[in-house]
């Protein structure tokens, strides 16, 4: 029998307006995570997974497999994005407001702001922490989750983190990139090294070249955007 709704683990998900787009464009299917990873993360040099337990290289401290924060396979995963409501500025948020997404803005020539989203109220953006659950737009299940280091990651993994998105005619990437996917999604015109260089350089937009210097475990989360109606 399939999991109803409320059987099923539900984790809020932080994502920068650009990954979102990516996601809505089902060309981001995975999600490097660090949460939960802490203890192993303070010497991640310190040791070795073999898939299901870390070792000290050593040998002296052996662990089972960690506990992950994000949830198992088909547990889901709901997006939190920065967003503005329609009562703002003169009224509380409430569930019947008019919700705005900061990613839906991003191609606008007048800038990434609200004062032009059609009611010429000026509003400015809410960081994606403070979006409640029912205004969230996007929910995913999780396909699989793996342990790795961050600097393991191949091309093709880097793609699925959506760095590219699919080109069309007169549109543009949203985030720059030096290779795309194709339209079809069947394959990738780049050199080799390429994506992966791509995915550690906004890793590092977004975090620091500190943390990719030190090459930390991280959780490899595959998932699948889902229409939330279908497990009611």
């Amino acid at each position: 029998m399939m999991a109803t709704l409320t059987e099923k683990k539900q984790t809020p998900l932080l994502f920068k307006p650009y990954m979102v787009n990516a996601v809505l464009a089902e060309m981001k299917l995975q999600t490097r995570r660090l949460n939960g990873l802490e203890y192993f993360n303070k010497k991640p040099d310190y040791w070795d997974f073999d898939g299901r337990v870390f070792r000290s290289r050593d040998g002296s401290i052996q662990t089972g497999f960690p506990h992950c924060p994000y949830g198992k396979p088909g547990d889901l995963l709901w997006v939190r994005e920065n967003f503005q409501h329609s009562n703002f500025p003169y009224g509380p948020m409430t569930e019947d407001c008019h919700f705005f997404y900061m990613a839906d803005f991003l191609d606008d020539p007048l800038g990434v702001n609200l004062e032009h989203s059609g009611d010429g109220i000026r509003r400015t953006w809410k960081p994606n922490i403070h979006l409640p659950k029912y205004a969230c737009r996007l929910w995913l299940e999780i396909r699989k989750i793996r342990i790795e280091r961050l600097l393991d990651i191949t091309d093709g993994d880097a793609v699925l983190e959506g760095v590219y998105l699919k080109i069309y005619p007169g549109e543009k990437l949203l985030y720059p990139a030096t290779c795309i996917r194709a339209i079809d999604g069947s394959q990738v015109h780049s050199k080799p090294g390429v994506p992966r260089q791509d995915f550690l350089n906004l890793f590092a937009s977004i975090n620091g070249q500190a943390l990719v210097d030190e090459n930390p475990w991280v959780w490899v989360i595959s998932f699948e955007k889902i229409e939330i109606g279908d497990l009611k």
